[in-house]
């Protein structure tokens, strides 16, 4: 009986230990994930569409469309244009443009697709290009937003 005691109370143990372990786990995930569910300020909406209109787009750019998302927790605003201008000019021109205000840039290529990010505290903004149908022109996205960018929130999430 009193083996059988025992056995309860080891298991009881393990599995109390278990709990506060996931509990732990789960405390630490949410604390770096919490900027992703916080509220936006009006402030905040402004500062990032102002991200957005202070940017200096390439001469070459011709404006197809623009939309925005805005609610309790995101604010995203987009900007597509057209432009045969060369991918490398694109590059240099918000890199040069930008990193020296402290974003923090990274690039990366998915297929055919580019994807240039910039992250500054709470805010990033996004280009992303690719070619259209068998053109010379390219579609570029210019994306502003509150939070980081998707390759900002990943390392942010992994550690990078």
């Amino acid at each position: 009986m009193e083996e059988s005691i025992k056995k309860n109370r080891m298991v009881t143990n393990s599995l109390l230990k278990v709990i506060v372990f996931s509990a732990v786990l789960l405390v630490s995930s949410c604390k770096t994930l919490e900027s992703q569910f916080q509220l936006i300020s009006d402030e905040d909406i402004e500062k990032t569409k102002s991200n957005c209109s202070n940017l200096s787009i390439p001469d070459s750019f011709v404006k197809v469309r623009e939309s925005e998302l805005v609610k309790s927790g995101q604010a995203v605003f987009t900007t597509q244009y057209t432009s045969s201008v060369n991918p490398e000019t694109v590059d240099e021109h918000f890199y040069s443009q930008l990193v020296p205000q402290g974003w923090k840039y990274t690039r990366r290529k998915e297929g055919g697709d580019t994807f240039l990010y910039f992250d500054k505290g709470k805010f990033s903004i996004e280009i992303h290009y690719g070619i259209i149908g068998f053109s010379s022109n390219r579609l570029y996205g210019v994306s502003c937003a509150w939070g980081p960018s998707r390759e900002g929130l990943f390392g942010e999430l992994f550690g990078e």
